[in-house]
């Protein structure tokens, strides 16, 4: 006579696996317009959900130092606050700082475009081979008759 565990063992459905699953068309071409679906209407909605996206990331990014200010006894909103004080403090000095670089930049600006190279716009659409090949000397084929 079979122990249990052995019929329990055999009535087991053994898990499907690669080979063994079948592929609709049906089912690919669904994933293929819901694909589609989602990119369109991400391209649609971008100008909501590009800030929604980068205001999630920054939040991660300076969650940590709320949370240690959070350990010395601030209280949640004081601490985000004064994070997000700081944080925008050291943006504007860092503006503030960089503003002269770039004033003299831009005034150089004028200057290094007349100094480059106008190519022709052949070159520029094709973007390769914008040098011309080194010529060969032309054979000469003697004319016939002459």
């Amino acid at each position: 006579m079979p122990s249990p565990l052995r019929r329990l063992h055999a009535r087991a459905e053994v898990p499907p696996t690669l080979h063994d699953t079948q592929v609709s068309v049906r089912s690919v071409a669904l994933t293929i317009l819901a694909f589609a679906a989602t990119m369109y209407l991400l391209h649609w909605a971008q100008e909501a959900f590009i800030p929604i996206v980068l205001s999630i990331l920054i939040s991660f990014a300076l969650e940590p130092l709320v949370v240690m200010l959070t350990r010395i006894r601030l209280p949640r909103m004081v601490a985000a606050g004064l994070v997000v004080t700081m944080s925008g403090g050291a943006l504007v000095y860092g503006m503030y700082s960089l503003s002269d670089d770039v004033a003299a930049m831009v005034a150089q600006l004028p200057d290094a475009a007349q100094r480059r190279p106008v190519r022709s716009r052949k070159c520029s659409r094709q973007r390769r081979n914008c040098r011309r090949p080194p010529t060969r000397p032309h054979r000469r084929t003697p004319r016939r008759g002459t």
